[in-house]
């Protein structure tokens, strides 16, 4: 996959963002102990961006791609800079294989509480799949607060590539990557909707050439307001480099909080329709691949992913 051989960046950014173009804020390159020599890919902020959870193939995982976690020791502090401790590796998650392009569900409280990732079949460890990627699920035992052995997500993967799952606010609708038949380029974007009865997963549906393209359209995330969707893709450029995109809903009747704790209230239509879609500026998107891309509930903080030149290993 294209995104294990370049570099990675995580960038942070101070503005108000609520599902509109974003500015061209300052940035800032990470170091140590978020960046490292090899590559780390892939951040996902929780809402009030006290946890930071990324892929990263560092010495000190279970092997190939796997899932790190770090906390913002600052988080309370609005106005102040992030304070990153060691990152901490999802061990009851990964394998010697691979984990990653993957997904957070975080619950009222900000805690991470479902995780939907990227892997493979390997009968070693005793994990089902089909033949190509699959997306795999785990959720954490509220008892315990221990991370529950991964399963397939059901009615979603094939026996072509199935990944880069991204879960909404709400947990009931799961956007993912996968050049099965039925598309309109090499990876499209795909949609889920699970219902809040019976947990099941719809039979998945082709999101239209509202967003996808006779090109790739990879790396799908939810803003946490869900009004939002960002994703990246090579669409129109001559060196297939991957940018920054987004499409905001407009199926959406909703009504935003902003004094003290953030909060959202709305109501979605099943189906996803979006009423614009728009390339990122600078200093988001370079003439490098830029894949990745998450926002804290407030919009103060913007983390990404990128390969272009100052990096410290292959994505930062």
């Amino acid at each position: 996959m294209k995104q294990f051989i370049s570099l990675f960046f995580l960038f942070i950014f101070t503005f108000v963002l609520h599902s509109q173009p974003l500015p061209n804020p300052s940035d800032t390159k990470f170091g140590y102990p978020l960046n490292t020599q090899n590559a780390e890919y892939n951040p996902v902020i929780s809402p009030n961006a006290r946890y930071i959870i990324f892929q990263s193939n560092r010495p000190g995982g279970q092997g190939g791609m796997d899932l790190w976690l770090s906390e913002n020791t600052n988080y309370r502090d609005r106005s102040g800079s992030a304070q990153w401790a060691e990152p901490v590796n999802f061990r009851e998650l990964n394998t010697p294989a691979y984990e990653g392009a993957f997904s957070v569900w975080f619950n009222a409280g900000g805690e991470p509480e479902e995780i939907y990732f990227t892997s493979l079949k390997d009968e070693e460890t005793g994990r089902n799949g089909l033949d190509g990627l699959n997306i795999y699920y785990t959720s954490r035992n509220p008892r315990t607060n221990r991370w529950k052995k991964p399963e397939q997500v059901p009615n979603i993967n094939t026996n072509f590539d199935d990944k880069m799952p991204a879960i909404s606010p709400d947990g009931n609708t799961l956007v993912f990557v996968s050049n099965r038949p039925g598309g309109f380029g090499r990876n499209d974007l795909w949609v889920s909707y699970r219902d809040e009865k019976t947990r099941t997963w719809s039979t998945p549906k082709n999101l239209g050439q509202d967003l996808n393209t006779a090109s790739n359209e990879i790396m799908p995330s939810f803003h946490h307001d869900g009004l939002s969707l960002f994703f990246s893709s090579d669409r129109n450029d001559p060196n297939y480099k991957f940018d920054f995109y987004t499409a905001i809903r407009k199926n959406v009747d909703y009504k935003v909080h902003m004094g003290g704790k953030p909060e959202i209230e709305f109501k979605v239509k099943k189906a996803l329709v979006f009423e614009d879609v728009f390339k990122l500026g600078l200093p988001f998107n370079s003439d490098s691949d830029d894949e990745g891309i998450t926002l804290s509930y407030d919009g103060l903080w913007v983390y990404y992913s990128s390969n272009r030149s100052g990096g410290q290993g292959q994505f930062d």
